[in-house]
């Protein structure tokens, strides 16, 4: 008797999600008389295939029922038709729809043999009273429908910053990460400016100016996890451990910095007229070997570290470059620490021969747009800017699946908006923002026995720098992001 007394109790929430400004009353999950337990729409081929297979989530606490998998955008939900499950019978069902664009203010009684449909596109309540008339229970109902192309790659304007500390013409840039720093270096006129955040968002850097003994190539500027490294303009090499502070000649000379790796640094040298690959400092027992034809010798893609779950070690890449007889290729190369190896052999390479460019380690989806089951999440590498073979830039931005082996062209949602300037020279850097679930977006839920996802990690991307083809330094920071990744997960 007390559990139904305690059951019985009425109590009222304020929900302040949009639109939804109406206080609504219910009893909790104990009043199975009043529980919608499953909610789906009709079958519609007009308005979307396998309409009738969306997911609805239905939060008894909270009395809501909404899709977390919201429909494509532009789809209309202004006739769709319902069914609903119920525990036990009921005497009525009223949909309450205001101010929808097609219904305006109306009332829809449900029945499970109705065919009327409900106009989604303003505020629907849901009204049951239980069989014997003692109780009442307002559910409110949503069907989200997508306001951005989930699978566009963004880099809104608005996010755009200019390079940090430029105080006057910017003449070079390059910009490393070594551990959770990011290091940017400029040449400012005739000053050299280091720069360095751990928070890219934040739109903050701690400024340096460097005294350096040498006239150094910034494009070289290069980190391994414990120094920083420049060539000088003669390819002297010299290193800082204590962030640019002190700098110490190396003793070798290179003609091009390929990158770091770990605790040492990749380059390539031009010994008696042969282009060899070496490392600095040499390990033990090492020996600088000649570079391969058909490897470049400068104007590759800064290093990527490729996601090979069956290496013991970590691996590398590149992508594009110059080689020695000065043409470009599209070839990706990998380091496993001892060897580099050719890993795109494939015929079915749309790459275009290219110098220069910028690779990332990013992710796509794969949604049937059929089925309407959750998209499918897959690592892809995106290639941007870089120099042609015919002196043009690239604006096409290629995708590869398996880290550079093949590519293809991307979807025309991840090329680059035309606001955006045709680059080389870039770096680029995915960093992972939390992101907190707003206010306004409805809970899982609770049904599920699993929390609602309210807090989750969105990788943006950040381009800095780079030259437009004229050669001047792009006074630009761009932040973007796949817009898929900044919805809530659904689980």
């Amino acid at each position: 008797m007390l559990v139904a007394l305690l059951g019985s109790a009425a109590v009222s929430c304020n929900n302040k999600s949009t639109s939804d400004e109406e206080t609504i009353q219910y009893y909790g999950v104990s009043s199975s008389s009043v529980m919608v337990s499953r909610f789906m729409l009709g079958e519609n081929k007009n308005v979307l295939y396998n309409l009738d297979s969306v997911f609805f989530t239905i939060d008894q606490d909270r009395r809501l029922i909404y899709n977390a998998d919201s429909l494509p955008v532009g789809t209309d939900v202004r006739k769709l038709t319902v069914k609903l499950t119920f525990p036990y019978s009921v005497r009525s069902a009223v949909f309450r729809v205001k101010g929808g664009t097609l219904q305006g203010d109306t009332s829809i009684t449900y029945s499970s043999t109705t065919k009327d449909t409900i106009d989604f596109s303003g505020q629907v309540m849901l009204d049951i009273t239980s069989n014997d008339g003692s109780r009442t229970a307002t559910y409110i109902v949503k069907v989200n429908v997508h306001q951005q192309e989930p699978d566009l790659l963004s880099f809104a304007r608005q996010w755009r910053r200019d390079l940090p500390n430029v105080n006057a013409t910017p003449l070079q840039v390059k910009a490393v990460q070594q551990g959770n720093d990011y290091l940017c270096l400029i040449q400012d006129d005739d000053k050299y400016v280091l720069s360095s955040t751990t928070k890219l968002s934040a739109g903050t850097w701690n400024k340096k100016e460097l005294n350096l003994p040498f006239t150094p190539d910034i494009n070289s500027f290069a980190a391994s996890i414990e120094a920083l490294f420049m060539l000088d303009i003669n390819g002297e090499l010299f290193t800082s451990n204590d962030r640019g502070e002190t700098w110490t000649d190396c003793g070798v000379a290179w003609t091009w910095i390929v990158g770091g790796y770990e605790d040492r640094l990749l380059g390539v040298m031009h010994e008696d007229g042969i282009y060899k690959h070496d490392e600095y400092p040499r390990a033990s027992g090492f020996t600088p070997t000649e570079v391969p034809e058909d490897f470049p010798v400068r104007g590759s893609s800064p290093l990527i570290t490729g996601d090979y779950r069956w290496i013991v070690n970590d691996q590398v890449q590149l992508v594009g470059g110059v080689l020695q007889n000065g043409t470009m290729t599209n070839a990706t190369w990998g380091y496993d620490g001892t060897h580099w190896g050719r890993l795109n052999i494939s015929t079915n390479n749309v790459l275009p021969k290219i110098s220069d460019a910028v690779v990332i380690p990013y992710y796509t989806f794969d949604v049937d747009s059929v089925q309407r089951r959750v998209a499918v999440k897959n690592v892809t590498w995106l290639l941007m800017g870089g120099k042609l073979a015919d002196g043009s830039l690239n604006r096409t931005t290629y995708v590869s699946r398996n880290q550079g082996m093949s590519w293809l062209k991307g979807a025309s949602g991840l090329q680059q908006a035309d606001y955006m300037p045709s680059f080389f020279g870039a770096q680029a850097f995915v960093q992972y923002e939390q992101l907190n679930a707003s206010a306004q977006a409805p809970k899982r839920a609770a049904s599920t026995n699993t929390k609602p996802v309210t807090q989750w990690e969105c990788p943006y991307i950040y381009l800095v720098g780079g030259y437009a083809s004229s050669g001047v330094v792009l006074n630009n920071v761009w932040r973007g992001v796949l817009n898929r990744l900044t919805y809530r997960p659904i689980f």
